[in-house]
């Protein structure tokens, strides 16, 4: 499903952006490119996050309970058909609307699809993942406010 290879200072055969938005250096890279869904797209984290996987050439599905963009709304529908054939399910939500998100992903994830979230709150979101989801969890924390990104400040490029 997940894979990736550590690259070195000569690896001229990768160029891109990275997904902290600063220049490449020598580290881990994806081997190959990720099919995303994000959940909570249209937020500022995920519009953060949004453009910096899709800089580092992974492809990203939004979904959004307000969707006015083409992009899908946030209903049982629009989430079967976003995280068929993915490889990731990445939450970008507001905790309170956590726990009905994944239970709605229950029924809807595959074993081998990764479900992450990056909310600031661990303890309920894990416990919701880990005692509803059949396949991989991850709970991570975001260690940047999504304001502080150069994208977000008026007149940037």
């Amino acid at each position: 499903m997940i894979s990736g290879k550590m690259k070195s200072e000569n690896d001229e055969a990768h160029s891109g952006a990275s997904l902290s938005g600063r220049p490449e250096k020598p580290g881990f890279e994806a081997a190959e490119q990720l099919r995303i869904v994000l959940v909570g797209h249209e937020g500022r984290m995920g519009r953060m996050l949004r453009q910096r996987l899709e800089a580092a050439g992974h492809e990203v599905r939004g979904v959004d309970r307000s969707s006015c963009d083409g992009e899908m709304k946030l209903n049982l529908d629009a989430l079967a058909m976003a995280v068929q054939g993915t490889d990731i399910v990445l939450i970008s939500v507001p905790v309170s609307a956590m726990e009905h998100l994944v239970g709605q992903l229950a029924s809807l994830l595959q074993q081998d699809q990764l479900l992450m979230d990056i909310t600031s709150v661990k303890t309920l979101p894990m416990r919701w993942m880990d005692d509803t989801i059949k396949g991989p969890v991850l709970g991570t924390h975001h260690l940047v406010d999504p304001c502080s990104h150069p994208a977000h400040h008026v007149g940037s490029p």
